[in-house]
């Protein structure tokens, strides 16, 4: 998944700008145009960044959590949030939704293993207390983008209690 320097210049670029680029669900916010128009480029040269993301297998259009399409730029190839996130982002690339991937976690969550999305392969145990932790610090951080608001709300909602933590250690034993 190489690009040429020029096009991994202009990546980086916009990778680069919290207006354009949102790091905690991978999406680039602005449509090619408005990037375009920003940064003072052609839109063709935008235009042809994104023809070849997709191409490549880099980048595809999404529904973010909000339902709006979205391009998105595959973890795989460039990841900068909590790690403990870089699953669900997957699968949301892999599914094409927000709803998808919401989905998705919840039937980890009844299994207790993380599922490949494409394959269905139990991948590990799902780790109940690392998420919920992170939901924990995430509602409480004030520093986090005001548009992730709906999405904190659906991660929290998706988390077990504790009393399904008991249940799932006690059905165990």
């Amino acid at each position: 998944m190489k690009l040429r320097k020029t096009q991994q210049d202009l990546l980086d670029t916009l990778l680069a700008d919290n207006e354009i680029f949102d790091k905690h669900d991978n999406c680039f916010q602005m449509s090619q145009r408005s990037i375009a128009k920003k940064l003072n480029l052609n839109n063709t040269t935008v235009d042809r960044l994104f023809q070849n993301l997709k191409k490549k297998g880099i980048a595809k259009e999404v529904l973010d959590v909000q339902g709006i399409k979205r391009v998105m730029i595959n973890p795989e190839f460039h990841w900068e949030h909590e790690e403990i996130e870089i699953i669900f982002t997957q699968a949301m690339f892999e599914l094409g939704s927000h709803q998808a991937a919401v989905e998705h976690r919840e039937a980890e969550m009844e299994i207790g293993y993380y599922i490949d999305p494409m394959t269905g392969e139990m991948l590990k145990p799902f780790q109940y207390r690392a998420h919920r932790v992170y939901a924990d610090t995430y509602k409480h951080d004030r520093t986090r983008h005001r548009n992730n608001i709906l999405t904190r709300q659906k991660a929290i909602s998706a988390l077990v209690t504790d009393e399904m933590i008991q249940n799932i250690i006690e059905g165990s034993m």
